[in-house]
């Protein structure tokens, strides 16, 4: 199961952790002052949560030998 998502959950590592070290560069050098650096960090990090849940949903019932089930996971999607 985890072998299915493993490319995408890396993809999405990296890209969580590009998003934060530009945003703490941007942050550091004063290019652009963020009011509430906290509250964006968590808003992103929530959103890449969610990503990182929705690959293992649909991993799970794309992994079953039925293709039904997998196409009706991502006809919600």
């Amino acid at each position: 199961m985890i072998i299915n998502i493993l490319p995408s959950l890396i993809l999405f590592t990296v890209i969580y952790l590009t998003v934060i070290s530009i945003m703490l560069l941007l942050n550091f050098f004063k290019v652009t002052k963020f009011k509430d650096f906290n509250r964006l960090l968590l808003i992103t990090t929530m959103v890449f949560i969610v990503i990182i849940i929705i690959l293992f949903i649909i991993s799970i019932f794309g992994s079953t030998s039925n293709n039904s089930n997998e196409m009706a996971i991502l006809s919600f999607l």
